[in-house]
C-alpha cells in the first residue's frame, strides 16, 4: 500500500506517530501549514447561534484529500473514530450533516475552499478529538457523485509531529446485527446487512428478518426518533433505473417495519441513492453484492 504523507519533511516520523487509514487509494488535493496559528475545536453540533468550542494553538495543519468511493461518509466517520480512539484520543464530537446542525454547522467550522474541497450539506460527516489537552484533530468528510473527499485539520504542539494518512481496505460489511443499536447511537446509520432482495427487484428474500426486529426494539425504546431507510444499488445498469429501485427497495423494507412489527409509518422515511454511495468496489461478485443494500439514518431526535 502507498503511503502518502501530509509533509514531505515527516518521511521519518516517530515510532507511535498517528496514521489514518482512508479507503479508496486518497490522493492530496491541498495542504497548508501554519507554524504558529489557532482553531476554534468543536465539541458540539450547531446550537442555534454558534457552534460550541475550544480555542487550541499550536502548529495547524490542514490536508484536503481526494478518494475513490468505496465508504459512506458516516462509515468514514466510524472509521476515523475508531482509530483515534485506538491511539489515545478523546472523541469530543461526531455527528452528520443535519445532526451536526446542517448549512450552519458547515459554514461555521474552517473548511477549505473549492475546488480543493467539496462538501454535500446534506451529505457531510464531521468529528473532532483531542488528547492530552494539546493535540486536536478534526475531520470533514464528504461526496461527490464520483469522488469522497476529506479534509484532515491537526493542532500540533511543539516537538509532535502530524499524522500520516495510508491508503486502507474497506473492511467487509458485517452480518452481525446485535450492535444495531449501539451504531446508531454512536454514527447514526446502520447497514441492515441481513436483508435479501431478488435480483433487479424491490422483493425481499423472506420477511423475517432480525435487523428488522432489532430496529422496532429501538424504535420502541427511542420513541422521539425518526429515521430514513436509504436503499442502494451495484453500478450495474443506468443511473435513473438504480435511484428507482433503490427508493423501492427501501420501501418495500419500511411497508415490512410497519407491517410485520407494527413501527409508526410516520416516523419512517424511504429514500434511494442509486449506485452514488458504494461501501465496496463494484469491480467483484462480492463487492456488488454488498453495495445492494437498505441502510438506516437517523434523521431526527425529537
Amino acid at each position: 500500500m502507498k503511503v502518502l504523507s501530509l509533509l514531505a519533511a515527516l518521511a521519518a516520523s516517530p515510532v507511535g506517530a498517528l496514521t489514518l487509514d482512508v479507503p479508496g487509494r486518497p490522493q492530496v488535493k491541498a495542504e497548508t501549514a501554519d507554524p504558529r496559528g489557532a482553531v476554534l475545536m468543536p465539541l458540539a453540533a450547531w446550537d442555534g447561534t454558534q457552534v460550541p468550542g475550544e480555542l487550541m494553538a499550536g502548529q495547524i495543519i490542514t490536508q484536503v484529500l481526494q478518494a475513490d468511493i468505496v465508504a459512506t461518509p458516516a462509515a468514514l466517520l466510524a472509521m476515523f473514530s475508531q482509530q483515534l480512539t485506538d491511539a489515545g484520543y478523546d472523541v469530543h464530537l461526531a455527528c452528520i450533516d443535519r445532526a451536526c446542525g446542517g448549512f450552519d454547522f458547515r459554514f461555521a467550522v474552517p473548511v477549505a475552499d473549492p475546488p480543493a474541497m467539496f462538501v454535500d450539506l446534506g451529505n457531510y460527516a464531521f468529528l473532532s478529538a483531542t488528547k492530552d489537552k494539546s493535540s486536536g484533530i478534526m475531520v470533514m468528510a464528504s461526496q461527490s457523485p464520483n469522488k469522497a473527499h476529506v479534509q484532515i485539520t491537526e493542532v500540533i504542539p511543539p516537538g509532535n509531529s502530524s499524522a500520516r494518512v495510508k491508503s486502507a481496505a474497506i473492511e467487509p460489511v458485517t452480518r452481525t446485527t446485535s450492535d444495531l443499536a449501539a451504531s446508531l447511537e454512536a454514527n447514526g446509520f446502520f447497514i441492515l446487512s441481513d436483508l435479501q432482495f431478488q435480483v433487479g427487484s424491490s422483493n425481499l428474500d423472506g420477511d423475517d428478518f432480525a435487523s428488522l426486529a432489532a430496529l422496532a426494539d429501538y424504535l420502541s425504546a427511542n420513541p422521539h426518533r425518526t429515521i430514513a431507510l436509504v436503499g442502494h444499488t451495484d453500478a450495474t445498469g443506468s443511473l435513473a433505473g438504480n435511484i428507482a429501485l433503490s427508493k423501492k427497495r427501501a420501501g418495500a423494507v419500511r411497508t415490512l417495519l410497519v407491517r410485520r412489527h407494527g413501527a409508526d409509518s410516520k416516523r419512517i422515511a424511504a429514500e434511494g441513492m442509486g449506485y452514488l454511495s458504494p461501501v465496496a468496489p463494484n469491480t467483484t461478485t462480492v463487492g456488488r453484492e454488498q453495495n445492494r443494500r437498505v441502510e438506516v439514518i437517523i434523521t431526527s431526535d425529537k
